[in-house]
């Protein structure tokens, strides 16, 4: 079975409308003839926070407003679990997946962590739709390209959201301690 993770429902239904075979709808995916178009909905995943490493961090202060994960980690976001598992289950029944995420660099990390999270190691394509009416999806499945091809824009992605946590994080630690510090009351 093929399974086609796309980064949104409306670019699911769209692509469903096109991909041939009976279709059946279930719980955030359309299984169109012996295929299935499944959607996340943005992120599904974020980062662990530094208490997630060590409790140490959880208690903010001078010492502790940069942490560097060794090996970074994500977690579920709670209002997400639904999806992470609808995907996971369906990636057990898969040959190969096709990557529909968005264009860019956010589109690919977005799909490439879901699989990463869940384990899938096998054969992954990549679907690249810069429009979702039927003529442009049937060119777009045309020209289907390996997952690989696109990895630099993975590690782009993952190097953008990597140094967006840590300057956020120290940044808002360092400005919460400093107010305390001066007599503020914030309470963390």
């Amino acid at each position: 079975m093929r399974l086609y993770v796309c980064e949104k429902a409306s670019v699911g239904r769209a692509l469903a409308g096109v991909l041939p075979g009976s279709k059946v709808k279930g719980d955030n995916c359309i299984r169109c003839g012996g295929d299935v178009d499944a959607w996340a909905s943005g992120h599904l995943l974020e980062l662990c926070e530094p208490e997630d490493y060590d409790e140490k961090y959880k208690r903010w202060g001078m010492g502790t407003l940069l942490y560097v994960p060794e090996k970074w980690r994500r977690k579920e976001i709670p209002r997400t679990k639904t999806l992470v598992s609808g995907i996971r289950r369906l990636l057990k029944e898969a040959d190969v997946v096709v990557n529909v995420g968005d264009s860019d660099r956010e589109g690919q990390l977005l799909i490439d962590e879901i699989l990463d999270y869940c384990g899938w190691t096998g054969k992954t394509q990549r679907l690249r739709l810069n429009d979702v009416n039927p003529n442009a999806i049937r060119k777009a499945l045309d020209n289907i390209r390996d997952n690989a091809d696109f990895r630099g824009e993975y590690m782009a992605g993952q190097a953008r959201l990597y140094a967006d946590w840590l300057v956020g994080l120290a940044l808002t630690r360092y400005v919460t301690v400093s107010a305390r510090n001066a007599g503020y009351d914030a309470k963390v």
